[in-house]
This record gives structure tokens, C-alpha cells and sequence, in this order.
């Protein structure tokens, strides 16, 4: 099959493109020029196509993935206006407060309990070890919430 030759006028008006767009695709590496300065019609319709080609399939994967984060953002809107979704920080607040409330009535089971000083300062000491242990466990759990992580753990398989 004899190649056809044309001149980059002809092969814009081929591709429906102006000269000077052929002149960029050139020079950008899309369409190769013949020696002669002429172009092989078949063969930069084929390159000029994968061209198009290929540069749709990159828009349309940055639309799909800006669509994406659209919508999960608009699902997260959704969920926290519905009350399935708080924050951490508010969260950590929350729970910060009460147990604050707890760990003040457990600091009076002391004394509500016995005159014994000896016997009120034991008690003191495991409510003490206690209120720590839980101190050091809403720690734990609100670092794992903010890094992504399950707050439980396996801890609560264990305890069960």
C-alpha cells in the first residue's frame, strides 16, 4: 500500500486541527515529520488518536477520583448530620469530663468507708492504681482513634 504523504496543512485539516496545532503535536512528540517534511496521513491519524486517547483516560481518571472525594466528603456530611459521626476531639472531651466526674466520686469511697487509716490508705492506694489503669487506657484508646486505629483493640476480646 502506497503511504500518503501530505503537508501539515493538509493533515490539519484531515484531523480537524489548525497547522499550527499539527507544528506543537510535532514538536511535543505526537506526530513525526518525514524526512521530506511531509507526514504519513495513516500513520499520524494512528498516533494522533492514541494522543486523544491517552489523554482523555488521564482527565477522566482525575475526574473519577475528584468525584470520589466528593462524595465521600458529602457521605461524611451525611453521617455527622445524621449523629453517626463525631469527632475525636469532641469525643476526647466528653469522655475526658466523665471520667473526671468518676474518678472524683471513686476518690471519696476511701473515707466514706472506714475511719481505719490504715485500712482507708489500702483502699486509697488500689483506687488510686485504678483510676490510672483507666487513665492510661482512654489515652491509648483516643491515640488509636486519631491515628485511624480500632480504640478497643483486642482488649476487648480479652476481657470478655
Amino acid at each position: 500500500m502506497a503511504k500518503s504523504r501530505v503537508s501539515a496543512v493538509a493533515l490539519g485539516r484531515h484531523l480537524d486541527v489548525s497547522s499550527q496545532w499539527i507544528g506543537k503535536l510535532v514538536k511535543a512528540g505526537v506526530l513525526v515529520k518525514l524526512s521530506d517534511g511531509t507526514f504519513d496521513l495513516d500513520r499520524c491519524r494512528v498516533q494522533y488518536i492514541r494522543h486523544l486517547r491517552d489523554g482523555r483516560g488521564e482527565k477522566s481518571d482525575a475526574t473519577a477520583r475528584a468525584q470520589e472525594a466528593r462524595a465521600r466528603r458529602l457521605e461524611l456530611q451525611l453521617q455527622r448530620e445524621a449523629g453517626e459521626l463525631i469527632g475525636v476531639p469532641d469525643t476526647e472531651e466528653a469522655v475526658g469530663e466523665i471520667v473526671a466526674a468518676f474518678n472524683a466520686e471513686l476518690i471519696g469511697i476511701p473515707a466514706a468507708c472506714t475511719r481505719d487509716i490504715e485500712l482507708r490508705k489500702f483502699i486509697e492506694d488500689r483506687v488510686n492504681e485504678a483510676i490510672t489503669r483507666c487513665q492510661q487506657r482512654l489515652d491509648q484508646a483516643i491515640a488509636a482513634l486519631a491515628s485511624g486505629e480500632d480504640a478497643l483493640g483486642d482488649d476487648a476480646e480479652n476481657d470478655a
